[in-house]
């Protein structure tokens, strides 16, 4: 098992409303305290972009992505967000300019 650290980038509607962020805020202590991965969120309510950063072990890239959506399913679940609809979301995503990830060893951040 490898150490990753994958970046999710969403690009949505802005600006955000007060309780967008809000809840943002609650994604990031959730993302916090979930066991096995090391995470917080960043947003630009001003640019509409929110971003979920995440330190995990994975045994390669693309599970380590497959892990990090998943974790971030969770807490926008379990942070209220509805998610509804995310089965088959991540391979939509990856097709789509307002969504963009990275993945890479932690070691070299």
């Amino acid at each position: 098992m490898t150490s990753y650290y994958v970046e999710l980038v969403f690009y949505m509607e802005s600006p955000f409303s007060v309780e967008q962020e809000a809840h943002f805020d609650e994604v990031a202590e959730v993302l916090a305290n979930l066991a096995d991965v090391d995470g917080d969120v960043g947003v630009d309510a001003g640019a509409g972009r929110v971003e979920l950063c995440m330190t995990l072990e994975a045994a390669d890239r693309a599970e380590a992505l497959r892990l990090a959506f998943s974790a971030a399913r969770t807490a926008v679940h379990t942070a209220g967000g509805a998610t509804h609809g995310w089965d088959g979301w991540l391979d939509r995503l990856l097709e789509s300019d307002n969504y963009r990830s990275s993945v890479i060893p932690s070691a070299l951040v």
